[in-house]
C-alpha cells in the first residue's frame, strides 16, 4: 500500500477448513472462487461509491483493469486456476509464494514470479515446474523463479508462524534453527519482491536487477537466486 497500490488481503480460510465438509480439489476451488471473485466485486462497488466494506476511502481509486493477485502454497495454484477460469477479469501479474504443483495446472499468459526457499520441507522446489511449463510454452510474457536462500515454507504466513507451524523445525546443517531464515525476514524479501514484480507489470516500471535471464547474489541483503523463463521482461 505504501508503494501506491491498493492492497486487498481476503480471508481464503473456508476455502480450506473441513470445518464445511472434508475438502477436495474441486471443492476447494469452488470456495476459493466464491472468496475471491465477491471480494473483488465488493471492490468494484466501492470504487463507484455503492457501498464500502472496507474501512478506508476507495471511490475513483481503484483500477481494476490491472488486477494483480499473490498466492502462498495451494493459494499460489489457485490464483493460477482462478486466473484461468476468469479471463475477462483483467489479471496483469501473479506472484506465487511456494506454491504447490502437481504438474496439472499451467499458468496462463500473464507476468509472473515464482518465489521458492531452499528450506522449503513442504513443497519443496516444485513450484519451480509452472516456470519450467512455462519455459516451454508459446507464451508472450515472462516467467521468474526467484529462490530465496535459507528460506522455509510457512514463514511467509504470519497466522502459521503465530501457531508454531515450522516445517522445517527438523532440518539440520544449512536449514538448521539458528542458521536459515526467520518470519520477518522472509516476510520482508517477499514484499520487496512482490513490490518489484507489481510495479513492473501493474504500472509498466523498470525491470528490477533480478529480471534478467538469471541472476546470483544479494538481493535485498539476502543471498538470492533468480531465472527468466519465456520472452524478455
Amino acid at each position: 500500500a505504501r508503494e501506491g497500490f491498493v492492497a486487498i488481503a481476503p480471508d481464503i480460510n473456508a476455502a480450506y477448513t473441513g470445518g464445511w465438509g472434508e475438502g477436495t480439489a474441486d471443492r476447494e476451488l469452488v470456495r476459493f472462487n466464491q472468496v475471491v471473485s465477491t471480494t473483488i466485486a465488493k471492490l468494484r462497488r466501492a470504487n463507484t461509491g455503492a457501498g464500502n466494506r472496507f474501512g478506508v476511502p476507495l471511490r475513483d481509486a481503484i483500477d481494476l483493469s490491472r488486477l494483480g493477485l499473490l498466492g502462498h502454497s495451494r493459494g499460489g495454484m489457485n490464483i493460477v486456476r482462478w486466473t484461468t477460469n476468469h479471463p475477462n477479469m483483467h489479471v496483469r501479474a501473479l506472484f506465487l509464494v511456494a506454491p504447490f504443483y502437481d504438474g496439472t495446472v499451467r499458468l496462463p499468459d500473464v507476468p509472473t514470479t515464482v518465489l521458492l526457499g531452499t528450506c522449503d520441507l513442504d513443497t519443496g522446489s516444485t513450484g519451480a515446474g509452472y516456470v519450467t511449463d512455462a519455459a516451454q510454452s508459446s507464451r508472450t510474457t515472462p516467467a521468474y523463479r526467484v529462490t530465496l536462500t535459507g528460506a522455509n515454507h510457512n514463514y511467509y504466513n504470519r497466522t502459521l508462524v503465530a501457531l508454531g507451524k515450522d516445517d522445517a523445525e527438523s532440518a539440520t546443517g544449512s536449514c538448521g534453527e539458528g542458521t536459515r531464515l526467520g518470519p520477518s525476514v522472509q516476510q520482508a524479501f517477499l514484499a520487496r519482491v512482490a513490490v518489484d514484480h507489481f510495479a513492473r507489470w501493474l504500472r509498466g516500471g523498470r525491470p528490477a536487477a533480478w529480471m534478467g535471464a538469471r541472476f546470483a547474489g544479494t538481493l535485498y541483503g539476502r543471498h538470492a537466486t533468480a531465472r527468466r523463463g519465456g520472452p524478455h521482461g
